[in-house]
């Protein structure tokens, strides 16, 4: 998975990403305290993996609103036939 972006918001986004599915792994394979409660844990990690997503979902936004800006007057892609849009 790749988003195009400034590329450091992003990366750590990405990063977090990767750590809480080694330790959603982790905890799947028994690998866990004991004593541990896991619906808590199940729960906190649903909720980091959200937080991250939303993150990931501004980033993406934000860079899309910034392709617009450079989008020429027709609204047409850069190099794209204004023509090609007509029925």
């Amino acid at each position: 998975m790749t988003i195009e972006s400034d590329g450091a918001p992003a990366d750590a986004v990405l990063a977090e990403i990767r750590k809480t599915r080694e330790t959603a792994d982790r905890l799947a394979n028994g690998d866990y305290p004991e004593g541990a409660d896991h619906i808590r844990a199940l729960a906190g990690m649903v909720k980091q993996l959200a937080d991250q997503m939303e993150r990931l979902a501004d980033l993406s936004l934000e860079r899309g609103a910034s392709d617009a800006n450079d989008r020429p007057e027709d609204g047409s892609s850069v190099g794209e036939s204004r023509h090609e849009l007509l029925p």
